[in-house]
């Protein structure tokens, strides 16, 4: 099942905390800024049960989140929502952040939630973990995480685009990275014993990263 409300306007979607809500495809939940969504079980006390099954994709945004248990679903990560929005939450991390790793679920598009586990494309504060799964990854737009890492076996294919990491960005043993030489800017890797980063190109002079 999906689930979907979207509001411009300051709303409330409550919950019965007698009941559990399972979604299993798409989860869209959006106010407005300054207009919030509020997500909330009925029940001044008890939580209520809500989760997101692996598979399943998310788009969370500008909401408050109160008494709301997501424990054995996936983590949910609802943007233009700061940690005081949610109150007494299970697995919600508001304010940023968490934790994805690539599983090529529909294509190699990282700009597609469902190519992610926690059905949901990372941002800018996110942590990634790219590992030996077929297809691999492939930018189709400049990128920026706070941390990434290329595991062993596992490769990441920036085509054309740029990649900032704002922390910490490694390759493991036998990891690669892609480039094609017209990145303009890329972050600085660690590069581990038997990593590779590799060039292609058609024609023309490319400038080889100095790392």
């Amino acid at each position: 099942y999906n689930l979907t409300k979207t509001t411009s306007t300051a709303n409330t979607l409550s919950l019965d905390d007698l009941d559990t809500f399972t979604i299993n495809n798409a989860l869209i939940l959006t106010g407005a800024s300054v207009q919030r969504l509020t997500l909330t079980s009925d029940d001044g006390v008890n939580t209520v049960d809500f989760d997101l099954v692996a598979g399943g994709t998310q788009s969370l945004d500008y909401l408050t989140v109160t008494r709301i248990d997501s424990a054995t679903g996936l983590n949910m990560i609802p943007t233009n929502t700061v940690g005081g929005d949610c109150v007494g939450t299970v697995n919600w991390t508001c304010g940023g952040g968490g934790t994805y790793i690539w599983d090529g679920s529909t294509s190699s598009a990282w700009s597609t939630a469902s190519n992610w586990d926690l059905g949901r494309v990372p941002d800018s504060t996110s942590t990634v973990n790219i590992p030996n799964v077929a297809p691999s990854p492939v930018l189709g737009a400049s990128v920026t995480v706070s941390n990434l890492t290329i595991q062993a076996g596992g490769t990441l294919d920036l085509s054309t685009y740029d990649l900032t990491v704002s922390t910490t960005f490694s390759v493991a043993s036998t990891g690669t990275l892609k480039l094609h030489g017209d990145n303009a800017s890329v972050s600085a890797p660690t590069l581990n014993a038997n990593s590779t980063v590799e060039y292609s190109a058609t024609s023309g002079t490319r400038a080889i990263k100095d790392w």
